[in-house]
């Protein structure tokens, strides 16, 4: 599993976002804020048992979307 927080805002409305994704629900896991679809489309590298990855080692791509 992995955990994304994003940080969205439009003008003056802020909110964090937290995203938990399973290995297998990769793409198919999104949230609506303000009118918008943000979807996590993939993060890498997927985390692995045992292993520790700085945070700023991973990438996380996302389409977002008018609803």
């Amino acid at each position: 599993q992995v955990r994304v927080f994003l940080e969205a805002a439009v003008v003056t409305n802020k909110k964090t976002l937290e995203f938990k994704i399973e290995k297998s629900k990769m793409g198919q896991v999104s949230q609506s804020f303000e009118g918008y679809a943000i979807l996590v489309e993939n993060v890498e590298p997927l985390p692995e048992s045992g292993t520790r990855i700085a945070p700023e080692n991973y990438t996380v791509q996302l389409k977002v979307s008018r609803k």
